[in-house]
This record gives structure tokens, sequence and C-alpha cells, in this order.
């Protein structure tokens, strides 16, 4: 990218003299408040928006991406999907059953997407990308939704193209970035690209299996800086001084622990 700026018809500067390189055998991470621009960087990077102005080069023609937000109301099964975008690409969805498999997929792979949890529809999404041939990843956000053992195994995922020679780029604010290598992390701010200069800090995710009446207490609890429910479970991020009260609160109030994990990630 050189002195890409992009802005929407009547509305703001989203991007502003962005100058980026994803280079070969490295995954990038960009990180920034929402509204930052990540998504609009990575969409044009994948060549899905035109930037206003500025110039994009050396992407190659087939790009294994991943949107923030996987469709709703997809009706094609998880293996009719994964083999309709292989073909799309002239390529086989073995590779892509393969990452499936590796992401514990924990459901029917012949029903509908639309039916399908958060968490398997993400992993759906993840295979489709992670399963191109291409030399180059761009995701957003893949490790949102994830259980524990499926965002561990997303890392290797990445470290393993990474080492293979490919150009990875992906946004996160779960903190799992932290865990791949070799990574270079950068931080949006303002529709410019700069080096993360930040220490990552440290924070605590609490998984619980709770009944949804218990969100908004548990949420507002000391300490709770992000929450998510996806189907019966409650995901809470807390700072680490205040992980134990919070946990002590919940299981108060007749909620079951489903896991605990102390994470760093760029803020």
């Amino acid at each position: 990218m050189e002195a890409v700026r992009k802005r929407f018809v009547g509305g703001p500067v989203v991007l502003d003299g962005v100058n980026l390189t994803v280079a070969a055998g490295e995954v990038t991470v960009l990180t920034g408040s929402n509204g930052s621009g990540k998504s609009t960087l990575l969409q044009i990077v994948a060549g899905l928006l035109r930037p206003t102005s500025g110039r994009v080069s050396g992407v190659p023609s087939r790009v294994g991406y991943l949107p923030e937000r996987f469709p709703g109301g997809v009706r094609l099964s998880a293996s009719a999907y994964l083999r309709h975008m292989a073909a799309i690409r002239g390529e086989s969805a073995g590779r892509a059953r393969t990452v499936l498999a590796r992401l514990d997929f924990s459901d029917e792979i012949d029903v509908p997407i639309s039916v399908l949890s958060k968490g398997n529809a993400q992993k759906v999404a993840l295979a489709q990308a992670l399963g191109s041939e291409s030399a180059a990843l761009v995701l957003d956000e893949p490790w949102s939704g994830l259980d524990p053992s499926a965002a561990q195994t997303m890392s290797t995922l990445l470290s393993e193209r990474a080492q293979a020679g490919s150009a990875v780029l992906v946004t996160d604010h779960s903190g799992h970035s932290t865990e791949v290598a070799p990574v270079r992390p950068l931080r949006v701010h303002e529709g410019k690209v700069g080096n993360s200069e930040l220490e990552p800090t440290k924070f605590v995710d609490v998984m619980l299996w709770c009944s949804p009446d218990l969100d908004d207490d548990l949420s507002t609890v000391d300490g709770v800086i992000g929450s998510r429910r996806d189907g019966e479970l409650l995901y809470l991020r807390a700072e680490p001084e205040h992980s134990d009260a919070l946990l002590a609160e919940a299981l108060g109030r007749g909620a079951s622990v489903w896991a605990v994990q102390t994470l760093e990630g760029w803020t």
C-alpha cells in the first residue's frame, strides 16, 4: 500500500495516507479501536474495495479472505459451501476440510450454515479462507467466536502458513495474536497505521454456562471490560486483578465455569 486514502461518499475519511507492506513469511497484526479503519483496510487489500486514492500492488490474484462477519442466513451446508468456494478458485475442498477438522468442528457438516452456532459458523468461514492455496491470507478477527482450544489451533495454523512463506494480514482484539510467530503488531488510529509501541496488556477471559438473565448483572461487575453471548455460553473479559471477584460472583449466582484463560494482547 502506498499513500492509500479512503473516503466513502458523504462520509469522513476512513484511511488517510496509509503506507503498509505485508511481508511474506510473517503475520502482520492490526489492532485499534472500533471504527479506526481496520476492516476497510483489509477489504482494500483483498480487492473488495477500491481506494479513493493511492496504490495497492503485489497482491496475488487469489487471496484467502475472512470477513469480519460471516453472512447470515446462508442456506448451503458447510460441506456444499466449502466445495463451492473451492470450485470458484479451481481447487479441491480437501484442504478446507482438513482445516475444519483441525478446528474441531463439532456439528453436522451437511446442515445449513444458518443453523450453526457462531463458533461453528466461524470455523467454516476460516476453513474456506485457510483452505485456499493462495500465498496471501487476509483475515478479519479470525479468533472471534472460537472456543479456547480452537483459538489455540487457529494461532498454530497462522504460524504454519507464515513459516511456509505466506503473507498473512489479520486484525485482532482477542489477544491470541501474541501466540503467533513471527508476528509484527501495528496499530490503526485515526486512519493511519503505525508501529505498536505498547507492551502487551494482560487480561482474563472467563467462559460461563449460565442463563441469559444473568448477562447484564455479570457484564457490569467491576473490572469487566467486554462481554458477548454465544448460545448457552457467556464470554467475559476482565482485568486480572478483578477476575477472582468475577468468578465468585458468577458462581454465587448459579453459573458454571466452562473455562478461564489468561491472555496478553496489544491495545
